[in-house]
């Protein structure tokens, strides 16, 4: 009974959080493009794209985005891109600032779509 209560308020607490409900699988990325999902993720301090647009470090457990706690700054970052490839971007402070050049990874963390 414990662990049903613990499940819904989880979900809930998801569920009401915009923009990082999305749950996420590991996936290869080649040449840009994602292959199909190895399986739910686990992953710490992990840029998430919120509703909003911006990205903020989130972690990833079991496969959703559950901790948001500051604003992204990375450099050379796969992200998505509005054709569903992938490309090496920076990412300072929450805002996609510059893209170049296809991303490459394995393992990566990509948004079930």
């Amino acid at each position: 009974m414990k662990s049903i209560l613990t499940t819904t308020v989880f979900l809930l607490i998801v569920a009401t959080q915009p923009g990082i409900a999305a749950t996420y699988c590991r996936s290869d990325i080649f040449m840009g493009k994602a292959s199909f999902c190895l399986g739910a993720t686990d992953a710490n301090n992990f840029p998430v794209r919120q509703a909003n647009g911006s990205y903020w470090d989130c972690d990833i457990f079991f496969g959703i985005a559950n901790y948001c706690h500051r604003l992204s700054d990375r450099k050379q970052f796969p992200v998505k891109q509005s054709d569903g490839s992938y490309r090496n971007c920076n990412i300072s402070m929450g805002k996609v600032r510059f893209c170049q050049g296809v991303a490459e990874a394995k393992n990566f963390p990509v948004a079930a779509d």
